[in-house]
């Protein structure tokens, strides 16, 4: 709804699930969005309510996206429709739009279980000379962050980014090792300032299809010697194997992996292939998903795929309880 200098935003998302085996369904509507921005002037406004602020410009992941990570994501969604179809936060900001920049500041409630208010400072910039898109991020919480994002064209199908976090704080337990490499306790490594790391291009060919690799680092993960006394823990039932199995079922189990992904690929009218792979390169597991999205019609839409998890038993896609699975989604634009 539009006033004059006014607007109201409100974005709904009904949510129905039912789970075969146990017969149990549920049926929701999350409130995404509901928030109100006035006009100051023509090129800056203030914003109040809940409010979807997303950042990033890799496609497989994105660790520069302060705000939203923690939240549950469907990761068998498209990438456009994973990172819109998020709950907001509650929070009060103003944004201001300039030539070739925009600014953005805002103050948001404290995450669940914790009593600190978020801060957070956006600086984007448009480099013309350059073709080069910047975004600078300070983010202040618990766990306070820096960000960086880095997009530029080379001729008229490549592109190429990066996108960078430093933050305070490991977002897991780290283990303790006994002298006999098996793991003895965790503890919370809140002090250090820990990276993490995506660099990645796309190229898209005459006939529309794109091509997608990326490349990345998340000093979170375990490091070898780390996993080396998780799997020796495990293996050997010696030492703490509960608090081992817990860590092994940590998200981003490793430092390194590759993504690439081939879309957009034409099949019949209205619908197009996709083809992902994830290859951890720490303990060689992989993650292959196939994917057909049709374009019914202008409001309907449909997403087919299927997801094939393997490696060994206790790498990070071979330790998963689920090792295939196949995926339907509908969705109507209203």
């Amino acid at each position: 709804m539009k006033l004059e200098n006014n607007l109201l935003t409100l974005q709904l998302r009904p949510f129905l699930a039912w789970q075969v085996n146990s017969g149990v369904s549920e049926a929701n509507a999350h409130v995404d969005e509901l928030f109100w921005e006035r006009q100051l002037s023509p090129v800056s406004f203030a914003f109040l309510g809940r409010k979807k602020i997303v950042n990033g410009v890799a496609i497989g992941r994105n660790p520069s996206d302060f705000l939203n990570q923690g939240k549950t994501e469907d990761r068998t969604l498209t990438d456009q429709d994973r990172r819109a179809e998020k709950e907001g936060d509650d929070m009060a900001g103003w944004s201001y739009f300039g030539s070739s920049y925009s600014l953005l500041s805002l103050l948001a409630a404290p995450l669940k279980d914790n009593q600190r208010m978020r801060a957070m400072l956006r600086l984007n910039v448009n480099w013309h000379a350059l073709a080069t898109d910047v975004s600078l991020i300070a983010y202040y919480a618990d766990r306070p962050a820096l960000g960086v994002n880095l997009s530029t064209i080379l001729g008229e199908k490549t592109t190429i980014y990066a996108e960078a976090a430093m933050r305070k704080g490991r977002d897991r337990k780290s283990p303790i090792l006994s002298a006999n490499g098996v793991v003895a306790g965790a503890i919370n490594d809140t002090k250090r300032w820990v990276d993490d790391l995506v660099v990645g291009g796309q190229y898209t060919t005459d006939t529309g299809i794109t091509l997608a690799a990326e490349y990345w680092r998340n000093d979170n993960g375990f490091s070898n010697q780390e996993y080396a006394g998780i799997t020796h823990t495990l293996t050997s039932e010696m030492g703490n194997p509960d608090l081992a199995e817990n860590l092994l079922s940590t998200p981003g189990l490793r430092k390194n992996s590759v993504f690439i992904r081939m879309g957009d690929i034409p099949l019949l009218e209205g619908q197009k292939g996709e083809i992902t792979w994830i290859r951890n390169l720490d303990d060689s597991s992989n993650f292959i998903r196939s994917a057909i999205n049709w374009d019914i019609n202008r409001v309907d839409s449909l997403r087919l795929g299927f997801d094939k998890l393997s490696g060994t038993q206790l790498s990070e896609y071979g330790s998963s309880k689920i090792n295939s699975r196949i995926f339907l989604i509908y969705k109507r634009d209203y």
